[in-house]
């Protein structure tokens, strides 16, 4: 997977978690669940979450399957 995919995925889940909490902005939400809004899952799913961290970006409002995001 080239860095512009990557980047572009983490993006893409960053916004998705963006727009599900905007409605609820202290729910917690699945990393699962955010990634299958847009269509990731598995390995996809996990790197972009380790893409999104590397950002930066800690909402405290997405748990994965055993730790906090």
């Amino acid at each position: 997977m080239t860095a512009r995919n990557r980047i572009q995925l983490a993006a893409a889940f960053i916004v998705q978690l963006h727009r599900l909490s905007s409605n609820s902005p202290h729910s917690w939400r699945r990393a699962e669940s955010v990634g299958r809004d847009i269509s990731l899952d598995g390995a996809a799913l996990e790197l972009a979450i380790r893409d999104t961290e590397k950002a930066g970006f800690n909402s405290g409002v997405l748990t994965t399957r055993a730790s906090l995001f």
